[in-house]
């Protein structure tokens, strides 16, 4: 969760993004490999792109913060 910068603990009831974040399946044109340090990196076979990140990471993220922005403020605890 952190990696979205999702607080866990504020935010826990955002936390089913996190999960869906590291569930979501790679867009067609990439796919998924191991460096020779067993690091996981990402290749785009059609731009001839590769990245440490999930393609889909970015979108994640920015949909936390759109909800975080949306609320405005974090909720107090004593409504939680």
């Amino acid at each position: 969760a952190r990696y979205l910068g999702i607080d866990p603990v504020n935010d826990n009831d955002l936390l089913w993004l996190a999960e869906e974040a590291l569930a979501a399946p790679l867009p067609a044109e990439w796919t998924e490999h191991f460096d020779s340090n067993d690091r996981v990196f990402y290749y785009n076979a059609t731009s001839h792109v590769s990245s440490w990140t999930h393609p889909l990471e970015t979108v994640y993220r920015d949909t936390y913060k759109t909800i975080v922005s949306f609320r405005g403020t974090k909720t107090p605890q004593a409504e939680k």
